[in-house]
């Protein structure tokens, strides 16, 4: 519930899944209007089924919000965050990446 606040504000939200995965096994995100929200990897976190479940949630309750699927582009913080285990940058205005559609 600590993000409930975050969906007080009027208008649509937007809601951008970030693939750290280089095309490989790895992490992905979950920012909410711009800040992380949630990270984690397929097999222990299973954070794609999670992120759906998210997102369907917030459709359910009625929220507006616009879901971006994207991916980095920058190899070092893939590499960083992937495979040596740091954390994604809070906001999304610090990765580099590109639309997956």
């Amino acid at each position: 519930m600590k993000y409930l606040k975050t969906f007080e504000a009027k208008g649509t939200h937007i809601i951008t899944k970030v693939d750290f995965t280089g095309g490989g096994d790895g992490v992905h995100a979950i920012y909410i209007d711009g800040n992380l929200h949630k990270y984690g990897d397929y097999y222990h976190d299973k954070i794609e089924e999670w992120m759906e479940g998210f997102v369907e949630g917030l459709e359910w309750c009625g929220l507006e919000i616009r879901v971006d699927e994207v991916e980095c582009i920058d190899e070092e913080m893939i590499s960083d965050i992937s495979e040596m285990a740091n954390i994604p940058p809070k906001h999304l205005t610090s990765v580099k990446y590109k639309s997956r559609r």
